[in-house]
């Protein structure tokens, strides 16, 4: 059984991989920076930050949009786990 940071990671890899990066066979580490692997541009960052909300229903507040908070997957399972406690407490 997978805990829900987890399948945050899992999902997050997966569209990385398919959606942006577009090779299913890619492999990212979960601490791997992805503005220096220049995976994340700001288009790719709007792109992942639509499908964070959508697929996990979230909602991020704006100031939270940094690079920090995007720079790798852990960062963004993070800040992903920080806020889906916030609205189920």
């Amino acid at each position: 059984m997978t805990s829900h940071r987890e399948d945050i990671i899992i999902g997050i890899n997966a569209f990385i991989c398919q959606q942006i990066i577009e090779d299913a066979a890619f492999s990212i580490e979960q601490s791997s920076n992805l503005l220096e692997m220049g995976i994340l541009d700001s288009l790719a960052m709007i792109r992942l930050f639509d499908f964070t909300n959508k697929n996990f229903q979230v909602s991020i507040p704006d100031a939270e949009l940094t690079p920090e908070n995007f720079e790798s997957i852990d960062a963004i399972a993070d800040i992903i786990c920080q806020y889906k406690l916030e609205v189920t407490a």
